[in-house]
C-alpha cells in the first residue's frame, strides 16, 4: 500500500489506472518491508515511466516457497516443489503489468544487469540512472 500511494500522484497525472489485485490470501511475513518496498517502487515507478496511457497492475499472490524457480536474481514461472518442507514455507508473488512500450527479447535478457538502458534513444526520451530492476 505504501508504494502504491508513493505514485499514485504520478499515474493519476498521466491518466494511467493503478489497480490492485490479490493479497488477500498472504499469511503473516517476515523479511525486510523496506526492501521489499522500494522494489516494489522500483518497479511501479518505471512501469508508469514508460507507460503514456492505459495502465499499471500490480497483483500479489502467496506461493508455495519451492514453486518458485530462481533465474539470477528474479523468480519465474511455477516449478513442482522439490520437497515437502519448501512446498510448506510461503513466497510473495508480485507482478506487475503495463501497457507502456515494452522491451524486446534482447534487451530483457538485459534487465538484471546494473546500470543498462534499453536503448541510446530510450534513455535519450526519458532519462534515468539505468539501475533498473
Amino acid at each position: 500500500q505504501a508504494a502504491l500511494q508513493m505514485v499514485q500522484h504520478q499515474a493519476t497525472k498521466k491518466g494511467l489506472s493503478l489497480p490492485l489485485s490479490g493479497g488477500e490470501d498472504l499469511p503473516i511475513l517476515l523479511g525486510d518491508a523496506s526492501r521489499l518496498r522500494q522494489a516494489l517502487l522500483n518497479l511501479l515507478s518505471n512501469a508508469i515511466k514508460f507507460t503514456e496511457k492505459g495502465s499499471v497492475a500490480i497483483h500479489i499472490s502467496a506461493v508455495p516457497a519451492g514453486a518458485v524457480r530462481r533465474h539470477r536474481h528474479s523468480t519465474v514461472g511455477p516449478v513442482p516443489c522439490p520437497t515437502r518442507e519448501d512446498c510448506e514455507m510461503m513466497a510473495v508473488r508480485v507482478e506487475v503489468r503495463d501497457t507502456g512500450i515494452g522491451l524486446s527479447a534482447e534487451q530483457q535478457g538485459r534487465l538484471f544487469q546494473a546500470f543498462g538502458q534499453a536503448t541510446a534513444e530510450t534513455w535519450a526520451q526519458y532519462g534515468g540512472s539505468g539501475l533498473g530492476l
